[in-house]
């Protein structure tokens, strides 16, 4: 059985919800999060706060 082709790139790019703010990376524990467009963006992991 053949397998579903995947959308390519800028079709799954439409998908991200505008109000998940933008993707970020803690510079203390470095995990990926979304900021949900708070300032200062705050990692939901270790709770550091930072302004990006």
């Amino acid at each position: 059985m053949a397998q579903p082709q995947q959308p390519d790139f800028e079709e799954r790019a439409d998908v991200i919800d505008k109000s998940l703010g933008t993707k970020r990376l803690c510079p203390a524990c470095h995990v990926k999060f979304y900021d949900l467009n708070r300032s200062p963006a705050k990692c939901p992991k270790c709770g550091e706060e930072f302004v990006p």
